[in-house]
């Protein structure tokens, strides 16, 4: 729609599709760095007459030429590298890896893929209606030139990255509670490692 302020988005439409070309500027400001990216990104969501709602994402990217570290892939992580479950209780990314911690997993190309089903909220009193929401994310991945990159730790994503975990969004006034199991060949051998537990905020208009 066409507003005096400029165009405002009056019905969302899927599948949407994102293109990204990232090129560094060798020699500028003593850049001695030549690498390119690829990114690509698709999106649907399916709305369904009872107020559930299924979304889907899809995510690629690729790295070429000799890339930072800081500019590899690193598949949105968001744990914090704490001892027990309870200090690391943090806020909810929107599509994060809630399990995989800071700079565990670095990447030169990756796919990662994401499916969220939401279903109506449940009334429990006046004032707490919490809405349930099922989450499922994977990612793939490996590291061109690895010999690269010296010094920190870290892992690939050859194997696959695997968590799922349930949402309880919207509980009081926005806030939710969320937690998230890590599996697959990336689990780690402490069974409370594996777990995240996070905080989620809604901007509530009241509908």
């Amino acid at each position: 729609m066409q507003t005096p302020t400029g165009r405002t988005e009056s019905d969302k439409k899927f599948p949407r599709f994102t293109f990204q070309y990232t090129q560094s500027l060798p020699n500028v400001f003593e850049n001695d760095f030549t690498f390119s990216k690829i990114d690509f990104k698709a999106e649907y969501e399916k709305q369904y007459l009872n107020r559930q709602k299924t979304s889907l994402l899809l995510q690629a990217g690729y790295a070429m030429g000799d890339v930072p570290i800081t500019h590899l892939y690193n598949t949105s992580p968001n744990n914090l590298t704490k001892e027990t479950v309870i200090q690391r209780i943090t806020f909810a990314g929107r599509n994060a890896f809630e399990t995989m911690y800071f700079n565990e997993f670095f990447s030169s190309q990756y796919l990662m893929f994401q499916i969220k089903h939401g279903f109506d909220r449940i009334r429990i009193m006046r004032k707490v209606r919490p809405s349930l929401v099922l989450v499922t994310r994977m990612a793939w991945g490996s590291m061109e030139n690895p010999e690269q990159h010296v010094g920190p730790d870290y892992k690939t994503l050859d194997k696959g990255y695997f968590e799922s975990g349930i949402e309880l969004n919207r509980i009081f006034k926005g806030v939710g509670l969320g937690g998230f199991y890590r599996y697959g060949p990336n689990q780690l051998l402490k069974f409370e490692d594996n777990i995240a537990v996070k905080i989620s905020y809604v901007l509530d208009l009241g509908l």
